[in-house]
């Protein structure tokens, strides 16, 4: 419930009827997600009836590599709190679409957020695409590790 799901499926419908190529980039086979969560099996078939591309990624480089071939990356979860995958979206050039609210706004320009669970502004967001610098700097290796450091006693 926390990825909102159904909130995905729906937007990823309203983009396909638009002409967009949805995909769904995971490290773990549609079979296995089944089998871990049988709620998830409904779903994955409505995915596959409106056409989304279930992408299954056995490496993390081939998912850095099919990552970097997007050029808009949106998730509808609301719950995230550092979301490594939009990290890595924006550091590999992809325009991200996120809500508002949780660490997003830290990183994401607010031209690409939307109000959570508005389905239309979503939609809205990928069609104009804009085009905004996207600060990631703080997730860098050495920025983290310098602020963890920081906080510890001596």
């Amino acid at each position: 419930m926390k990825k909102l799901h159904v909130v995905e499926l729906e937007v990823a419908r309203r983009l396909i009827s638009k002409g967009y190529r949805v995909r769904h980039l995971s490290g773990v086979k549609p079979a296995v997600l089944a089998a871990q969560d049988p709620s998830v099996s409904p779903l994955l078939d409505i995915a596959g009836e409106i056409g989304v591309e279930f992408v299954y990624n056995p490496t993390k480089e081939q998912y850095h590599r099919r990552l970097a071939e997007a050029s808009v990356v949106v998730t509808t979860s609301i719950a995230d709190m550092l979301p490594s995958s939009m990290v890595e979206a924006v550091h590999l050039g992809a325009v991200p679409v996120a809500p508002a609210s949780m660490c997003f706004p830290e990183f994401i320009h607010r031209d690409n957020l939307y109000d959570p669970y508005d389905l239309q502004e979503i939609v809205s967001i990928v069609e104009n695409r804009p085009h905004r610098q996207h600060c990631i700097d703080q997730f860098r290796s050495r920025a983290v590790m310098d602020r963890l450091l920081g906080e510890m006693p001596l």
